[in-house]
């Protein structure tokens, strides 16, 4: 292995490392994070091919859990994670962990469920990140409560679930207007406790989506125009505009006509005021509290 110009992160943190210069790591998913495991206890283990910062991880397939509940916050910008295709919970309670990631080649990776869930320190640049083969972003940010960053150029074109994925990031506020989410399936608490957004989504393919339960549940800042939806193949819009308090915008062109449950739809959204009195609610089996404390509300819904 080639370090340089020191191999003690403690020296110097952010010192630089040839990751090209050392023996690959044959590790992949359990096995790789039990060896991250094991140097972050004992750089000096038998084991160990060095500080973890300057690993030549280029066969690395599989991080899965890699850093998953560790206080490890060493550089990582060097690393080689082109050939990775998952990094599930990769980050997942890392709390310390922030690190300079924008420059890692993660086109080949599929899946980013949980990435950084409840990584609370997180808040690294990784807008340049080629996101176009990752199929599933859920949770990713769920509970990153610090991160905050541009992600609007992401592809996310392949992705099929975006559930949870910014449930209670709460300092997240940026635009991601231009995804394409045409593939996604599940928006299901996806702004959930997300009090900080309010970006412009008003632009979004929602045709595939079948759940938007608890989508904007006390996303208490979120007031944008999302009327130009496609919400014809959602069966569920349970808790969506619950205790989402500034909330009042037209949806009163969305077809609603397989939407079977609407319980506790804008309870406690008490802004919203505006008329639904065309929606089809043949369909709705579910009703339950659907105006609870929305005190702004009324309008008249003789039609239904």
């Amino acid at each position: 292995m080639s370090l340089s110009p020191t191999d003690n992160p403690t020296d110097n943190p952010t010192a630089y490392c040839d990751c090209t210069g050392g023996n690959p790591i044959e590790e992949s998913g359990v096995d790789f994070r039990n060896l991250i495991n094991t140097c972050i206890e004992n750089v000096n283990d038998d084991s160990c091919p060095g500080p973890i910062r300057c690993w030549n991880t280029s066969q690395v397939t599989n991080m899965d859990s890699a850093f998953r509940e560790q206080t490890f916050n060493d550089p990582l910008e060097c690393w080689n994670v082109s050939k990775v295709i998952s990094m599930r919970d990769m980050f997942r309670s890392a709390t310390s962990s922030n690190q300079f990631i924008d420059s890692w080649d993660v086109s080949q990776v599929t899946s980013m469920r949980n990435m950084f869930r409840s990584a609370t320190s997180f808040n690294g640049s990784i807008g340049k990140w080629n996101t176009s083969a990752v199929k599933t972003m859920r949770a990713m940010f769920y509970h990153a409560t610090s991160f905050n960053q541009s992600i609007d150029l992401w592809k996310v074109s392949q992705v099929n679930s975006m559930q949870s994925m910014f449930q209670a990031a709460t300092s997240f506020s940026q635009s991601i207007d231009r995804w394409n989410v045409s593939k996604v399936r599940s928006m299901e608490n996806m702004f959930q406790n997300a009090r900080a957004f309010n970006g412009p989504i008003g632009g979004w393919d929602t045709s595939k989506v079948k759940s938007m339960k608890n989508m904007f549940f006390s996303a208490r800042s979120f007031n944008k125009s999302i009327d130009r939806w496609d919400v014809s193949q959602v069966r569920s819009m349970q808790d969506m505009f619950q205790d989402a308090t500034a909330f009042n915008k037209f949806i009163d062109s969305w077809n609603v006509s397989k939407v079977t449950s609407m319980k506790n739809m804008f309870q406690r959204a008490t802004s919203f005021n505006k008329s639904i009195d065309r929606w089809d609610v043949s369909q709705v089996k579910e009703m339950q509290n659907m105006f609870e404390r929305a005190t702004d509300f009324n309008q008249c819904l003789f039609t239904w």
